[in-house]
């Protein structure tokens, strides 16, 4: 009996997870995509990149690398400081991904930023949807629908 409610805990903990999972990432890739479709829309100011490295994070033996990019633009006669490049739900990347990103914004470069009139401390440097996106999208769907499959196998309702 204690092997079968361990196995039992197993799968509720599971389809738990896949729940978790699809929600977080298919509210974040959904409001990605939202949010960078309407930042198309949005005005423009020219900016400055003020920083612009690789940051490593080590954790359970793996490496993170991320593109850490600052910089600043004038809205209004107001002073803002960003480091958005795109707006998307995940931001790690490969050791070469992020030094491509940082290579494309070294210190100093005029940019064009694209800042929300509603909120100029909003901004981005990219307005394009990337697959990286439609892919974070995707997966939630996808850990959805299986929570909703291991569900309905789970209560043995029909169609599933």
């Amino acid at each position: 009996m204690k092997r079968r409610s361990g196995c039992v805990l197993n799968i509720f903990g599971l389809i738990f997870s896949m729940f978790v999972f699809g929600a977080v990432f298919t509210f974040g890739g959904l409001r990605d995509v939202l949010k960078t479709r309407e930042s198309t829309a949005w005005p423009t100011v020219q900016g400055t990149i003020t920083e612009s490295y690789v940051r490593e994070r080590r954790r359970s033996g793996d490496r993170d690398y991320f593109p850490e990019i600052r910089y600043r633009y004038v809205v209004n006669d107001q002073m803002y400081e960003s480091d958005r490049v795109k707006f998307s739900f995940a931001r790690n990347s490969g050791h070469s991904n992020a030094r491509r990103v940082v290579n494309q914004y070294p210190v100093g470069q005029e940019v064009t930023v694209y800042y929300d009139p509603t909120m100029p401390e909003t901004a981005v440097l990219e307005t394009e949807v990337t697959s990286q996106t439609y892919g974070t999208l995707i997966g939630g769907i996808v850990a959805f629908v299986l929570f909703f499959l291991l569900l309905g196998r789970l209560f043995g309702l029909k169609g599933f």
